[in-house]
């Protein structure tokens, strides 16, 4: 149990660096939100930025389950890399396997993965949001446009 508990510690903690700096270093930059003043082109293309901004949110996640999953081979949790890797896919956004799951010893890794993915999803989820103002009142500003919180 405690090799379980300290592998996962390890794996939530490289899982939050993946976002943090993959978010800061990566995908903001593609994104062009977070300039002083943001790009002509990030503002008239909104749509876009927010397709660029999800695909690169998703990528962080999918690289942070291929790092469980890797963990999964590595420590000979499951028979091969693919079925780790759906393992860690069903696992990461809510404790959902069924057809697939790891021998005793190993059980706990699961639901920490379920976890921290949740947390993971809900970060993405507040940049999100806070993009999407953003986009809003980098849209409205200095413009005579009715603001869609003025309709209220």
């Amino acid at each position: 149990m405690i090799q379980q508990l300290l592998l996962a510690f390890v794996l939530s903690a490289l899982t939050v660096i993946v976002h943090a700096v993959g978010t800061v270093r990566v995908v903001l930059p593609l994104c062009g939100l977070w300039k002083e003043k943001p790009a002509p082109t990030v503002m008239a293309r909104p749509i876009m930025t927010l397709i660029r901004l999800v695909n690169g949110l998703l990528m962080l996640h999918l690289v942070a389950m291929a790092m469980w999953a890797l963990a999964y081979r590595l420590f000979g949790v499951l028979p091969d890399f693919e079925t780790c890797f759906y393992y860690s896919l069903k696992s990461y956004p809510t404790v959902g396997y069924g057809d697939v799951g790891p021998p005793r010893a190993w059980r706990l890794l699961g639901p920490i993965e379920g976890a921290v993915g949740v947390l993971m999803l809900g970060l993405s989820t507040g940049i999100l949001v806070i993009a999407v103002q953003r986009l809003y009142a980098n849209r409205f500003s200095g413009s005579d446009a009715r603001r869609p919180s003025d309709d209220t």
